[in-house]
This record gives structure tokens, C-alpha cells and sequence, in this order.
């Protein structure tokens, strides 16, 4: 998939938005544009965007440290666990990574030490103020492209990121934070071991504490590329779709069901800032918190 769009640079965008004069504009009660949760996009919403640096622990702890109007730009962090079928001599591991990559990935363990810090670290660790949100996409695949998960495999990804909920339920207890926590996979199995796992069974919501879950479409339903039926998925609360793909059909299926929508993008190009107008969706997932920030402004 692209990864820029050619019509605008980033920096482009936020120049045009800043000669707008929306850099001094206060809060106005006129706004039009929605406002919806804003999650930083692979733990990577540094300045300048380098999607080189996705899932790293150096971008991570860049952009929990983004401020825009003496706050933090996001409202929280999405962020991939991929199951390294092929560390440690085929036992595995779990990594913050987007793909079996041919260098060594951070782990899992270390991204959750991060958020947990800045947890403790902060009064006010999102843009709302109220809550932090952590999306984790547990990846389909265990090594190569289609190399799925053996049951096994399914379990110790899972409880991974059961660690990592854990982990971050501690340190947001000791520091009196609201956090919620979204399970997402584009991997039907993935979500069905979660249900069947007691840690996550014992989850419930309160009013400190939120869980949910999210189906992830790869691509546009149905189009000859598409792999994924909701009908495939557990009951989940949520649908994630890229901005450029979901269509009025799709919006109305989910809009039916009483499922929340995330669009996610790689740039906040007019179709993906189209797409957000339209369906209103409950969050985005974007490199570009801070241009998003701008562009509610306006």
C-alpha cells in the first residue's frame, strides 16, 4: 500500500493549515469537523512521519511525548504484537512488529514498560483527558505471508497481549488513570482464543476500566482480495476499515449491527478527511495526530 499521498505533503498540509491561521484559532463552539479519538498509527506519530519507524520503541516514546496546546496530541496508541514463530528456536516470541523482519524487534514486554511509565509518569496522559486507549493488533501471521498461527501459537499470542493489558492495568491503578483496552485482528482465530482465555473472560467493564474488541478488514468486502466475513468473527464491538475502502454499504451493515467504526489511514489525504465527515467514525488511526488536531480546528 502507499505509504504518502502525492497531492499534498504532510508538512504541506500543516503549513497550508497553519497560513489558514488555525495554529492561533482557540476552541470555537462553530467547528464543523468531527472530532473523533485519534490513535497513533503503529506507535509512529513522530515529526516528520517515517513509516521506517513503525513499532518501535524510539517512535513510541516520541509520540506519547507529543504535545500540541500544553497536552498530549493523542488519544491514545495502536500499536502490532506479532508472534515470531521462529525465535528462539522455534518456541517464539512476541514482538512489537508489523512482520517477521530480518533484524531483531523489540518485545512486547518492552513497549508495555513504556505506556506503563508514561502512565505513572503523567497527570494527563490523552488529548480527552479522561481516558488513555490502547489498540493492539495481534497480526495473522506467525512468520511469512500466510503462515498462520498452529493453536498453540494462537494462545501464547493472545496471552502476550494479556501480559500487556495486565502490565498497563497496574501501572494505571497505581496512577488513578482511565484506560481502555481494544483487541483487533484481521485473524477470526486470534479473537476466538481471546474469548476462550480466562484472564480476558474475567475482564469487565467499570468506570475505570473499558474492553473491547475489534474485527480488522485487510480490504474492501467483497473484493476479490478480500479474505475476511464478519460471519468469521466472535461477536466483536467494533470494525476497523482503512478510509479509502469502506463504503455507505458497508456503514449501514455496521450502523445495523451497533458496531463502533475506526477508520485507519496512511495519510489524511481529502478521501480519508471525506471518509471521517461522512461516517463520523468512534476513532482514527493515524500517522498524523498532529495535522488532525489542526484540522478539527478548522
Amino acid at each position: 500500500m502507499p505509504r504518502s499521498d502525492s497531492r499534498l505533503t504532510r508538512r504541506g498540509r500543516l503549513a497550508h493549515l497553519v497560513g489558514a491561521g488555525l495554529l492561533a484559532g482557540a476552541w470555537t463552539a462553530g467547528c464543523s469537523n468531527p472530532r473523533p479519538l485519534v490513535f497513533c498509527h503503529n506507535a509512529n506519530c513522530a515529526q516528520p512521519t517515517d513509516p521506517s519507524h513503525d513499532d518501535t520503541l524510539e517512535a513510541l516514546q516520541a509520540s506519547l511525548a507529543l504535545r500540541y496546546r500544553d497536552r498530549p496530541v493523542i488519544d491514545g496508541v495502536e500499536m502490532d504484537l506479532f508472534w515470531n514463530g521462529q525465535a528462539n528456536n522455534g518456541a517464539g516470541r512476541c514482538e512489537l512488529a508489523h512482520e517477521l523482519m530480518s533484524t531483531p524487534q523489540a518485545g512486547a514486554d518492552e513497549a508495555a514498560r513504556i505506556l506503563a511509565d508514561n502512565l505513572r509518569q503523567y497527570s494527563v496522559v490523552s488529548w480527552n483527558g479522561q481516558w488513555f486507549y490502547l489498540q493492539m493488533e495481534l497480526k495473522p501471521y506467525v512468520g511469512s505471508y500466510g503462515t498462520k498461527h498452529t493453536p498453540e501459537q494462537a494462545i501464547a499470542h493472545v496471552e502476550c497481549a494479556l501480559d500487556v493489558v495486565d502490565t498497563l492495568e497496574s501501572a494505571a491503578t497505581e496512577s488513578d488513570h482511565r484506560i481502555e483496552f481494544i483487541m483487533d485482528s484481521g485473524e477470526p482465530q486470534l479473537l476466538w482464543t481471546l474469548r476462550q482465555r480466562p484472564r480476558w473472560l474475567a475482564k469487565s467493564n467499570s468506570p475505570s476500566r473499558s474492553y473491547r474488541t475489534a474485527a480488522d478488514f485487510l480490504d474492501a468486502t467483497p473484493s476479490g482480495f478480500a479474505l475476511q466475513y464478519l460471519s468469521d468473527f466472535p461477536p466483536v464491538t467494533d470494525v476497523v476499515f482503512h478510509a479509502d475502502w469502506i463504503s455507505d454499504g458497508h456503514y449501514q451493515a455496521f450502523l445495523s449491527m451497533g458496531l463502533d467504526l475506526t477508520l485507519w489511514m496512511f495519510s489524511a489525504n481529502d478521501e480519508a478527511l471525506g471518509a471521517i465527515r461522512k461516517f463520523q467514525p468512534r476513532a482514527v488511526v493515524s500517522y498524523e495526530a498532529l495535522f488532525m488536531r489542526l484540522w478539527e480546528e478548522r
